[in-house]
């Protein structure tokens, strides 16, 4: 019941993680020379890459 309680929490602090830094740093990194490397740390951090 408690690691419930922790996962959810966790997930939470990522998501609200996630939200501030897309709030502060997507529309500057997408818009320069580093967007891919934006793109790809985006990936690593929601836990989508493969590599």
């Amino acid at each position: 019941e408690i690691a419930l309680a922790m996962q959810g929490q966790l997930k939470y602090i990522q998501g609200t993680v996630l939200e501030s830094h897309l709030q502060t740093c997507a529309s500057k990194k997408l818009a320069s020379k580093e967007k891919n490397a934006f793109i790809a740390e985006l990936i690593k951090i929601i836990g989508l890459s493969t590599r």
